[in-house]
This record gives structure tokens, C-alpha cells and sequence, in this order.
């Protein structure tokens, strides 16, 4: 009956598509809104696995307990979700008594968790129940969440303790490593790497300065290099001995880390710096970047293409980061960017998740360089007269949309064939323009078209070169 309803939700939310400049909502979580964002890249698999976790938003009224705090998983050819795992990634709620405050429940969601690259079935998750269950810190499933155990089993829980990081070696199935700060005889941080198939852990080194996530801590392998591990201290950290020695690098604390497979280049981004270092990790070189950002993907098809969300919307750099653009602030219910994935062989396409819903950018209004330049609603369909006229070899073409339609902007040579298409796409009503680059065609006399609805219009331009 849940998937049922689900379905219907989906459906709703499919027909309410919002069609507009280079973006659709494909899932909308307005009761909620997103707290989390993943997209793992599995071993021999096409499409990445994305999830996203629900915000919390507590009715008892309508018992929204079950749903508050839990991660979906989203599947991108059919814009369908589920619950995944077994219900393994779902919120803790917990009746909290403290007098003199009344009984009231509490929603403990999972913090983190990460995927194996080389088995879908092998999770880690980080959850942490606050003194109320210290079994529920972290715990690891082999087979979907059927069945799971404690991670570490070896050292005293306290309410203290805090998780800091964790990662898949990706050349070693059945290797992990796991950053921690905990409570025995002493305070203590440290790195923890698994034996004998995730069943016991082992402390192989400590480190005074590591941060938890809540201070912006992470842990990563180097994918390149496996023996190279990257965690968050005062500065960036970075062992080369498979985790059992670590040394600060000379860069502050990264927000967010990618890995480029074309060539071994690593990106490391702070608020306002990009940070980029070859292979191993060691030495890095930084330029300035105009936002700071919250997540940070690398286009599978073009790795020239970085992407970067953060508060004011998506930014876009084609030059491997030495230049960057806000690619897009209009999205409808927020523009905070907490998530991206770009899939190989789509194009231009990427899903983009802000704090409120999920997104799909459309390859081809980005293709054709579509600019809306007004939301005003005209009252008629029109096109303009291309500027310059003549022109060489670049010329801007103006139309206005009156209503949300289907739209083509065709070029045809003199002889009545068609050479280019520049938009074909549905649009919101309003005024866009775009350009045509004639650089691969004669001089010459062209003409362009614009077909909407039952709306038709030609005209002519002049290429002199």
C-alpha cells in the first residue's frame, strides 16, 4: 500500500512537471524538503545509484514518523523511488522523557553512510543515537540490510563519541577504513582499518587534531594511489602508508574532494579556493573561484566540465576549473544546490538536488544556448530580426513565447535545405534569445525559423565574411 501511494505521489508530481530555462523538478519534497545528497559510482555499472534523505518534519497528526529523516532511492531512467535496504537507512525515533518537559519523539536520522563500489549489498552507515542505544553508532550490512553488526565492535561507546569519516579501499574488496573520535581509558581520535572481512576493526593511528563531520570532517582513498588516505585535521591530512602514519599538507581544510580518472588530477575546494594536485596528493596548486561551495561533481563524458553547487545556485566551469559561471540560480522552490550527478553517455544532462527538491538539467536548451531574458508573459508569439545583420560570424536571434509550448528555431541555407537546429525544447511562456555561430558556413543569404503551437515565422539574415 506504501509503494502504491508512492506511486500516485509520483505520478502528481510528473504531470506538474515545470518547464522552464534548462530544468525540470523530477521529485519534489515540499513537506519535507532534502537533508542529503549521494551519488555512488559502482564497478562495471553504467548509471550511478542516487539517493537523497528526507528532511524532518514531525506531524503526530498524520504519523509522518516513518517517512521524516529517510533516505530514497531515486532511479533516473524511470523517475520512479523506494525505500531502499531493507528500511537499514531509515531515522531512529525515540520517546524522549526529561522532566520537567513533557514525553516527546525524537528523530535520529542516519548521518552518513557509503556503498562499496565493488557490492551493492555491502554498506557502511553512521547514526548517531545520543546515550540512548550505543549499538546504534555504526553498524555495516553485507547482504541489503537483512542482517548487520556493530562497527567498531572493540572499543567503549560513550555518548561522546563521533564519527569523522568513511571510505572503501576501491582496489581492495573487503577493505574499509573508518575515522573516529572515542572514550576508553583516555579521549582519543583515530583512524580504524578492518580485518578479516569487516568483523573487527584495529586502531592504526591516532590523530589529536581529527575533526567530525559536524566540524566539516571527512576521510577519502585515493583511488589512484590506495596506500594514500586524505582526512580533515587543522589542515588537510594525508597518510601514505595505507592509513598508519599521517602529515599535514600545506592546504587548509577541503569542503569537498574530486577524483579525475583521465589523468589523476585531484580536486581539493574550500570557500573560495580550488585546489588542485596530481596523483598522489602531495603538492597542490590553488586558484580563486568566486562561491563556496557545497558539492562538487566532474562530468564523466567531458572532464574539462566541473560542476559546483552551492547557496546561490549550480556553477559550471569548462576549463577544468579556471574559470566559473552561475549556470543556473532559477530553480522554483530554493536555489541552495546540495547535490550532483553527472552520468556518462548523457550529454549535457546532470540531476541537481537543492534543499527542496530534485532536478533534472535538460543537454538540450544547454546545447543550444537558450537565455531567457524575462519571465513577462508577452501577449503573442513574435521573432525578431537577428542582431547584426549582416554579421560574421556570430549573429543573436529574440523570440517571445506566449504560452508553454513545444518550440523549434530552425536555420535553412538559400536553397531551402535545413542546416541547424538552435532550439528544440519545451518552453515556459516569456522572451529568449540564443545565437547562432556560423563560423563552419559561407557567405551567404540564410534564413531561420520559428515554429510554436500554431504559430510560424521566418526571416532572413546575411553572413559576410
Amino acid at each position: 500500500m506504501k509503494k502504491f501511494y508512492a506511486n500516485i505521489a509520483f505520478l502528481i508530481i510528473f504531470q506538474n512537471i515545470c518547464f522552464s530555462q534548462s530544468w525540470q523538478v523530477i521529485f519534489d519534497t515540499t513537506i519535507f524538503g532534502i537533508s542529503d545528497f549521494k551519488s555512488f559510482t559502482i564497478n562495471n555499472q553504467p548509471r550511478k545509484l542516487i539517493f537523497f534523505r528526507q528532511g524532518l518534519n514531525y506531524n503526530p497528526n498524520i504519523n509522518q514518523s516513518n517517512e521524516s529523516g529517510r533516505y530514497i532511492r531515486f532511479i533516473q531512467n524511470t523517475y520512479s523511488y523506494y525505500v531502499p535496504f531493507n528500511n537499514f537507512l531509515n531515522a531512529s525515533w525515540v520517546w524522549v522523557n526529561n522532566p520537567p518537559l513533557p514525553p516527546s519523539l525524537h528523530c535520529y536520522p542516519v548521518i552518513d553512510f557509503k556503498i562499496s563500489p565493488t557490492d551493492t549489498g555491502t554498506l557502511f552507515k553512521n547514526a548517531i543515537i545520543a546515550y540512548f542505544d550505543p549499538d546504534e553508532y555504526n553498524r555495516m550490512t553485507t547482504n541489503g540490510g537483512l542482517n548487520y553488526f556493530s562497527v567498531p565492535d572493540n572499543i567503549a561507546y560513550s555518548s561522546g563519541n563521533a564519527y569523522s569519516g568513511f571510505d572503501f579501499n576501491p582496489a581492495a574488496p573487503g577493505e574499509a577504513y573508518i575515522g573516529y573520535i572515542w572514550f576508553d581509558t583516555q579521549y582519543r581520535k583515530g583512524i580504524f582499518k578492518n580485518l578479516y572481512s569487516y568483523q573487527y576493526w584495529e586502531v592504526i593511528d591516532t590523530i589529536p587534531e581529527l575533526k567530525a563531520v559536524t566540524a566539516g570532517g571527512f576521510l577519502r582513498v585515493n583511488p589512484f594511489n590506495t596506500q594514500n588516505l586524505f582526512v580533515v585535521g587543522n589542515k588537510m591530512l594525508l597518510s601514505t602508508q595505507g592509513g598508519y602514519s599521517f602529515y599535514e599538507l600545506d592546504v587548509p581544510q577541503f569542503k569537498t574532494m574530486l577524483f579525475d580518472d583521465t589523468d589523476s588530477t585531484i580536486f581539493g575546494f574550500t570557500a573560495g579556493k580550488l585546489y588542485t594536485s596530481f596523483k598522489n596528493g602531495i603538492i597542490w596548486d590553488s586558484i580563486p573561484i568566486n562561491f563556496n561551495p557545497n558539492c562538487t561533481e566532474i562530468s564523466l563524458d567531458n572532464h574539462n566540465i566541473l560542476y559546483a553547487g552551492s547557496d546561490t545556485g549550480l556553477f559550471r566551469s569548462t576549463n577544468r576549473g579556471t574559470n566559473w559561471q552561475l549556470y543556473n540560480n532559477s530553480f522554483s522552490y530554493s536555489k541552495k544546490v546540495i547535490g550532483i550527478s553527472k552520468e556518462r553517455f548523457t550529454g549535457d544532462t546532470v540531476i541537481v538536488c537543492t534543499d527542496k527538491a530534485l532536478y533534472k538539467v535538460w543537454a538540450s536548451e544547454i546545447v543550444s544556448g537558450i537565455k531567457k531574458t524575462t519571465n513577462t508573459i508577452p501577449y503573442e508569439f513574435s521573432l525578431s530580426q537577428n542582431y547584426p545583420n549582416p554579421f560574421n560570424p556570430i549573429s543573436k536571434i529574440k523570440f517571445q513565447i506566449s504560452k508553454l509550448s513545444k518550440v523549434k528555431l530552425l536555420v535553412f541555407d538559400v536553397l531551402g535545405r535545413e542546416i541547424a537546429t538552435l532550439v528544440n525544447d519545451q518552453l515556459q511562456s516569456g522572451t529568449y534569445e540564443t545565437e547562432w555561430d556560423a563560423s563552419n558556413y559561407p557567405s551567404g543569404v540564410y534564413f531561420y525559423k520559428l515554429i510554436a503551437a500554431d504559430y510560424s515565422e521566418t526571416r532572413k539574415m546575411i553572413l559576410i565574411k
